[in-house]
């Protein structure tokens, strides 16, 4: 399994950096996809990569292992997006407890692993998931969103 990770603390994990991360190392996938011999050479040398597992990426055209995105993840839209990328699963973020309705959270994350690609569903996960409110630094609710109950 391949995940992806950056340094830095859980509570700071910010997922533009993640969806960053995701679409730079599918694109490296695309280009060893569209490779001949010689690239392959050049990549493998320049990245300390076993030519083979170039050579298997570039036949099957990804990853021979399962590939997860981590870092910030906690809305069911980013999880819908990031599989939409080619992720094969996401490490959800802590932060989807300090939610106001947490349970209603992990049902929605749930329902978008497993709809990501039906739009009329994502619609209605996305609708629900705005009315949640959010939490702040003394647990207080605020307006519609989402933030962390940050301590």
């Amino acid at each position: 399994m391949v995940r992806t990770k950056y340094h830095g603390d859980e509570d700071k994990a910010d997922i533009v950096k993640t969806f960053n991360t995701v679409r730079k190392i599918f694109k490296e996938i695309a280009q060893v996809c569209e490779s001949d011999e010689t690239q392959l050479s050049l990549f493998a040398s320049q990245g300390a990569v076993p030519i083979e597992l170039l050579r298997m990426v570039a036949r099957i055209g990804k990853l021979p292992v399962p590939f997860f995105a981590a870092g910030g993840i906690f809305m069911p839209i980013d999880i819908a997006m990031l599989m939409s990328l080619g992720c094969d699963g996401v490490v959800v973020s802590s932060r989807a407890f300090h939610v106001i309705s947490p349970e209603k959270r992990m049902d929605d994350i749930a329902s978008a692993l497993v709809n990501y690609s039906t739009p009329a569903k994502m619609a209605k996960i996305i609708q629900r998931t705005g009315g949640y409110g959010k939490t702040t630094k003394t647990g207080a609710a605020t307006p519609a969103g989402l933030a962390l109950n940050l301590k």
